[in-house]
């Protein structure tokens, strides 16, 4: 997803979906991780967060940083909560089940196609590489079992990022081309005015 889709997306979502898609670009983590976060597992004072193993698909607790950005979202989340209930993400003060209609509806108004809740990990991911970070890094804030299983993300990240600069390139060449179009042009213009000022003999 890019930046333009996100802003359209956060635009036109609910106040308890955009918060949902906030904390999955900000964190990778999956919808089940999310939907079943509590407010326990918020370590405001280290800036952590705990992913229980009963909701992690490795089945192991892992322990996540949270950005400053985020920290202060789900400061005023759980501010805003005020022990109403156990987790996190509240509809309604109700513990969300699924956010699939809601997310559905919010790509459809902004005309994004194709697009999954899943898809917000792989952009978590692919945002980390293009901005350098390191792959090893990124394999451990994924939380995967093996490196290979990051490999896929890394493959799909470097193609975009390689697109985009051949693109860069052939805008380069089109403005180049563009140019030395404009000179032989001038330059055929001035020939035509020069030749039309030479007098001509009748004799």
């Amino acid at each position: 997803m890019t930046v333009e889709e996100e802003e359209r997306l956060l635009r036109e979502s609910s106040p308890h979906l955009k918060v949902i898609i906030r904390f999955a670009l900000e964190t990778g983590c999956r919808l089940q991780e999310i939907l079943k976060l509590r407010v326990e597992n918020l370590d405001f004072e280290n800036g952590l967060i705990v992913i229980r193993p009963e909701i992690n698909k490795t089945g192991r607790q892992d322990v996540i940083p949270m950005s400053s950005n985020l920290k202060e979202l789900l400061e005023e989340i759980v501010e805003n909560n005020r022990r109403r209930s156990e987790f996190v993400f509240l509809y309604e003060d109700k513990p969300m089940k699924s956010v699939k209609t809601a997310f559905s509806t919010a790509c459809k108004r902004v005309a994004i196609k194709g697009l999954q809740f899943r898809d917000l990990r792989r952009t978590y991911s692919s945002r980390l590489h293009e901005k350098g970070v390191d792959a090893l890094v990124i394999s451990r804030l994924l939380r995967h079992s093996s490196f290979k299983i990051s490999e896929q993300v890394y493959i799909q990240s470097n193609l975009k990022m390689m697109k985009e600069a051949v693109e860069k390139l052939a805008a380069k060449q089109s403005k180049s081309q563009e140019s030395c179009d404009n000179l032989v042009t001038k330059r055929q213009s001035e020939k035509s005015k020069t030749f039309a000022t030479i007098p001509f003999s009748m004799n």
